[in-house]
């Protein structure tokens, strides 16, 4: 195989993940995208815990070019020492894992739904078979009120190469940095125009309404308008 052949394959994989979140993810993207929306127009905060494979995105709360609606997750961890509890209804956590299942991260969603918020997964369900849980306990999906799948492969790993045991080039860090983007650019549509709670934003298909592209979220329009 000519040099750089798999370099070109993982370019091709990821490619294929992102065009089957754009075929197959909208209409996920779009709920959980109106609930943020909702709790921001509600004056309520937004939360976001990665781990794993995917970066710490909401650290970049404050920076220029961030449009600063979701909270780090070190700023949540204050909620759940607090006495008596404070609530979290009206609320919502924005979850990125690199597997579906982790003891830390589970807890997190479990405390965070016990204290009122909305809870959502962005990940894909592992295949038991090859990554078992390894305590009693619901997976992220069945803890959380949605779950956008980031249609990550078993193991994590896109390629294989031949001589190696185990799979390389994992998905989940690259697609759930788009997903994150993604989510970014469809509240800030629905909060500009301050229709979170009427969901007018959204048709009856699942997509934007308006216009000859009112089928394709925002992000994949490509549209660079300023509000």
């Amino acid at each position: 195989m000519a040099d750089g052949a798999d370099a070109m394959r993982f370019i091709d994989g990821i490619t294929g993940i992102f065009q089957r979140i754009k075929a197959e993810d909208w209409e996920k993207i779009d709920k959980a995208s109106s609930v943020i929306s909702d709790s921001l127009l509600s004056g309520h905060s937004v939360y976001c815990l990665s781990e794993g494979h995917i970066p710490p995105l909401a650290n970049s709360f404050g920076t220029p070019g961030n449009p600063n609606f979701f909270v780090p997750y070190d700023l949540l961890v204050g909620h759940f020492n607090y006495f008596p509890t404070v609530p979290m209804k009206g609320d919502t956590l924005l979850i990125m894992g690199q597997f579906d299942s982790s003891p830390f991260v589970n807890e997190v969603a479990a405390k965070c739904k016990v204290l009122g918020a909305y809870t959502i997964f962005v990940g894909t369900v592992a295949d038991r078979k090859v990554i078992p849980l390894t305590m009693p306990m619901l997976s992220l999906p069945q803890l959380c009120d949605l779950t956008i799948d980031a249609f990550t492969p078993p193991i994590e790993g896109l390629l294989n190469f031949p001589g190696l045991e185990v799979e390389a080039c994992p998905t989940a860090g690259i697609t759930s940095i788009l997903l994150f983007h993604v989510l970014n650019i469809e509240v800030a549509e629905k909060v500009s125009r301050g229709a979170g709670k009427s969901g007018s934003t959204s048709d009856a298909k699942g997509g934007p309404s308006g216009g000859k592209d009112a089928e394709t979220p925002l992000f994949f329009r490509g549209l660079a308008e300023k509000r």
